[in-house]
């Protein structure tokens, strides 16, 4: 399922079907061009049952940052948009910055006296 597809189906028709996010081939995380995701669309469009349906999406990460350096709930934030913004605040992940390492501290501190 490609993007074009999913803007114009999810996001461009209030009242979507919001089942199409469990699509097996859908990437809720993909960026466009602009760095954004289907949740910063959401956002944007300011569709609440959207920005629901994706939260509960068990892939989601919603820390993603487009290439303003925006994240969803700053975008949320910024056009006032106070039940997106609850929405996104009471999910779990919502505040990660950065996505979890492979390698452990101790691991790359072990690496680095290696090379010393």
């Amino acid at each position: 399922m490609n993007r074009p597809e999913l803007v114009k189906g999810l996001l461009a028709h209030p009242g979507s079907d919001v089942s199409l996010l469990a699509h097996p081939k859908l990437d809720v995380n993909a960026q466009d061009a602009n760095g954004q995701t289907l949740l910063h669309h959401a956002v944007t469009l300011n569709r609440p049952e959207l920005v629901k349906g994706l939260l509960a999406h068990k892939d989601i990460k919603p820390y993603i940052s487009d290439k303003s350096g925006n994240t969803p709930l700053a975008l949320a934030h910024k056009l006032g948009l106070t039940s997106i913004v609850k929405l996104l605040t009471d999910h779990p992940r919502a505040f990660m910055a950065v996505e979890p390492r492979r390698k452990t501290m101790a691991v790359t501190w072990g690496e680095l006296k290696r090379s010393n």
